[in-house]
């Protein structure tokens, strides 16, 4: 079998079907070693250093927030508890292309609550599932609503580059396909 740089043995793929319906049907890599899956979950390879605001937090706070720590998406809790998130995109899309006042405005009225959640004991491959079928990278990570962290491409890519890869071809077909259709 061949070994990478470190020693370890190299991931075989297999290709399976995830989603079943053809408008949302994906064909993601999951890794297999042998002949047993490999059951790695969400709260194994997530970050749980991200950043929060209240609903009653200013949206240039939130943009500063990004800014500092290099994150594309703030989440929106209350007492621990997740509300909804901002993303670069709300910002840019919601605000600066608009006539809205970044000063003026809260991150309760531009959050998105319908936001998809995954449970930490998700398997990566249902995240990955998830992340397809909404078009998105990122996905809050959460339990008995308390925000727990939050699992991006980046995380996925440290465990799987094929998996992540995929997710990401797509979410930019599905991005195409729907900015076709507007």
């Amino acid at each position: 079998m061949c070994e990478s740089a470190l020693g370890s043995p190299l991931v075989e793929l297999q290709v399976q079907q995830i989603v079943g319906s053809s408008a949302d049907s994906a064909n993601i890599l999951i890794m297999r070693r042998g002949d047993s899956m490999l059951k790695v979950k969400v709260n194994d390879i997530m970050n749980s250093e991200f950043v929060f605001v209240p609903p009653s937090a200013p949206i240039i706070e939130i943009a500063q927030k990004m800014i500092g720590s290099g994150t594309g998406i703030v989440s929106v809790c209350t007492n621990g508890r997740f509300r909804g998130v901002i993303t670069e995109r709300d910002i840019i899309t919601d605000i600066a292309a608009s006539t809205y006042n970044p000063t003026r405005e809260r991150a309760g009225s531009l959050m998105n609550n319908h936001y998809p959640i995954i449970p930490p004991g998700e398997e990566i491959t249902q995240a990955a599932k998830v992340m397809v079928s909404h078009g998105i990278r990122m996905l809050p990570v959460a339990q008995n609503g308390k925000l727990l962290g939050i699992f991006t491409m980046d995380d996925l890519a440290q465990e799987s580059l094929a998996l992540a890869a995929m997710v990401l071809i797509k979410t930019a077909k599905l991005k195409v396909l729907r900015e076709a259709k507007a």
